[in-house]
């Protein structure tokens, strides 16, 4: 709505998908009928049916991170997270 498409122009969909050996949450708006958005300058037009991407997060656990950082010459030294394990706080050093 933020730009200027009409909330009953479409339906946002939420899905959980497979990327990369990870689940990853994703947002997109369908378009039920024509609309356009103007954005920096740039005019998109998009028809009923298409459907645009408005976020996407990947679910990491804390071996993952650990197991990401390792590759990368990171060690994770400490961690904090909350009880539902879906936010986290990292501290790292150089391996």
């Amino acid at each position: 709505m933020d730009l200027g498409v009409k909330e009953q122009a479409g339906t946002m969909e939420w899905n959980i998908e497979p990327s990369s050996g990870l689940m990853r949450i994703t947002a997109q708006f369908r378009f039920d009928e024509a609309a356009a958005i103007i954005y920096a300058n740039n005019h998109f037009q998009f028809m009923a049916g298409e459907r645009i991407r408005l976020f996407f997060s990947y679910r990491y656990t804390a071996n993952m991170i650990a197991e990401l950082l390792q590759r990368h010459g990171l060690t994770v030294r400490q961690q904090w997270t909350t009880k539902s394990e879906e936010e986290g706080v990292f501290l790292c050093a150089r391996a």
